[in-house]
C-alpha cells in the first residue's frame, strides 16, 4: 500500500496533476416533465389494436425521436440559431458556425419495418397498460433480435424474437424472470441516466449495428438510439449495459456483440 502511495505522489510531482474528488453526478429521476423525448403519447388511430400491434404497417416512432445534429454540419452553440434554416437570418459573426438538425427518416422507417415484421406492438402511440422495455438489435452481418421485457399481471416476462437475416425465418420464445430482476433493470436505466440522454445521435456509417432501447410507462414513452455504441460515452454506455443485460437474460447465444 505504501508503495502505491509513493508511486502516485511521484506521478503527481512529475505531471503536475493531483487526485481530486469528482463532483457527484446528478441522476435524473424519471418524471413526465423530464423525459428527453416523447414525454406524452402522441398517436391514436384505428390501425393500432388495443395491445398496440398495428393491423397494417405504420411508423413505430415519432419523427422527433430521430432528430439530431447532422454529422457533417457546422456548429453554432447560441440559441435560436441551432434551428434557423434561413442562412440570411444568421448574424455575420456566427456565419460558418451554423449546425444543421436533421430527421433520420430512413432509419426510423427501416427499424419500424423490422418491428412490424416481428409483430411487435407500437410503444410510442399510447400506454397499453403494461410497463414495457424493448431492445431492438439490428446487425449488418448477423441475425436481428427484438427483446421485450414486460410486467404483466404481477409477472415479469421476456419475449424474444429472432429475425433470420439469411433465411427470413422468425423464431419467438418467452421466459419468466423474477420481479426483482425486473426492478433491477429499471434501476439500471435510472442509474445510467437513461431518462436524460438525447434520444438520437447522427453518425455517418455504412455497416455496424443499430441499438434501440424503448421505455413504455404510464407517465410516458422514451427512446434511446445509437449506432454501434461503444463503452466511452455515457449515452453509449447505458445502451450497451441495458442491451447486454437483456441479451443475457433472454439466453441469446451469440458471441458477436457489436
Amino acid at each position: 500500500m505504501k508503495t502505491v502511495i509513493i508511486l502516485v505522489a511521484i506521478f503527481n510531482l512529475l505531471t503536475g496533476c493531483s487526485l481530486t474528488q469528482l463532483p457527484k453526478r446528478e441522476i435524473v429521476q424519471v418524471d413526465k416533465n423530464n423525459l428527453q423525448r416523447g414525454s406524452g403519447y402522441k398517436a391514436r388511430d384505428t390501425t393500432i389494436a388495443k395491445d398496440g400491434v398495428p393491423s397494417k404497417f405504420r411508423q413505430y416512432f415519432n419523427d422527433l425521436d430521430f432528430e439530431g445534429i447532422a454529422s457533417d454540419g457546422r456548429v453554432i452553440i447560441d440559441s435560436p440559431y441551432t434551428r434557423e434554416k434561413d442562412w440570411s437570418k444568421i448574424p455575420e459573426d456566427k456565419f460558418g458556425l451554423y449546425h444543421q438538425l436533421r430527421i433520420d427518416s430512413f432509419m426510423s422507417l427501416s427499424l419500424s419495418k423490422l418491428l412490424f415484421k416481428a409483430e411487435e406492438p407500437i410503444l410510442s402511440a399510447y400506454y397499453t397498460g403494461n410497463e414495457t422495455y424493448r431492445f431492438l438489435w439490428s446487425r449488418s452481418f448477423d441475425d436481428d433480435y427484438v427483446i421485450r421485457l414486460i410486467r404483466q399481471n404481477n409477472q415479469s416476462i421476456i419475449h424474444t424474437t429472432k429475425l433470420g437475416r439469411k433465411t427470413g425465418k422468425i423464431e419467438k420464445s418467452e421466459k419468466r424472470i423474477s420481479n426483482k430482476s425486473f426492478a433491477n433493470f429499471r434501476e439500471l436505466l435510472r442509474k445510467g441516466n437513461f431518462w436524460a440522454m438525447p434520444s438520437y445521435k447522427d453518425v455517418t456509417a455504412f455497416d455496424g449495428s443499430q441499438w434501440v432501447i424503448e421505455a413504455h410507462m404510464p407517465i410516458g414513452y422514451k427512446i434511446l438510439y445509437r449506432h454501434s455504441p461503444g463503452l466511452v460515452y455515457e449515452d453509449d454506455l447505458i445502451l450497451r449495459q441495458a442491451g447486454q443485460w437483456l441479451i443475457d437474460k433472454s439466453c441469446i447465444k451469440t458471441d458477436k456483440i457489436y
